[in-house]
């Protein structure tokens, strides 16, 4: 499954054919927040399996966490 993670929200932006819902505010790797978590490690994520791994940008590119897959 595809999981893409962005610091903003991009709720509305087209990525690989597919617009982006609300998002969940989570760790990185989708996990709940615990309360000593900070906002630096807070993250917005859509997963999909439609959608590429790695991080959104506002232009709807995306940073692959693995580009040789």
């Amino acid at each position: 499954m595809g999981v893409l993670r962005s610091k903003t929200n991009r709720g509305g932006l087209v990525v690989n054919g597919i617009t982006l819902g609300d998002a969940p505010i989570t760790a990185s790797d989708g996990s709940p927040l615990t309360a000593g978590d900070t906002i630096s490690e807070a993250w917005f994520v859509w997963s999909d399996s439609r959608l590429p791994s790695g991080i959104v940008h506002a232009d709807g590119s995306v940073a692959l966490d693995d580009p040789e897959l």
